[in-house]
C-alpha cells in the first residue's frame, strides 16, 4: 500500500500532480491486498472458504476490519510519508553534494 500512499501524499501536501502511472500502480498494489486478505477468491485453495467469525465479540469496527487491520494500514501511510519527505529533501538541497548521506543521517 506504500505504493499508493506516496503519490496520494505527494499530491496532496506537494501539489505534484498524480500521474497515471501511479494509479495504475496503486489498482494494482491494492487488488494485491485484496487477494492476500481473501476478499477476492481466487479459487486456488481452502483459504478462500475461512472467514471471519460473524456476530458480537469479533473486533470489527469498519466494514469488518478489527483494531489491528486499522492499526496494520497506518504502516504503509507513515512509511509512505517518510518517502515523501526524503523525496522533497533531495529535490531541496539538490546543489549539495552527497545530499544523500545528509538526509539520512
Amino acid at each position: 500500500l506504500t505504493v499508493a500512499s506516496v503519490p496520494i501524499l505527494n499530491g496532496i501536501f506537494l501539489g505534484k500532480p498524480i500521474k497515471p502511472i501511479n494509479l495504475v500502480s496503486a489498482a494494482i498494489a491494492l487488488l494485491g491486498v485484496a487477494i492476500l486478505e481473501n476478499l477476492i477468491p481466487t479459487g486456488l485453495g481452502k483459504a478462500d472458504s475461512m472467514e471471519a467469525p460473524s456476530g458480537d465479540g469479533t473486533g470489527a469496527l469498519l466494514f469488518g476490519l478489527g483494531k489491528g487491520d486499522l492499526l496494520a494500514m497506518g504502516q504503509p501511510i507513515g512509511f509512505g510519508y517518510s518517502v515523501m519527505r526524503i523525496d522533497y529533501y533531495l529535490e531541496k538541497y539538490s546543489h549539495m553534494p552527497n545530499r544523500v548521506l545528509t538526509i539520512t543521517a
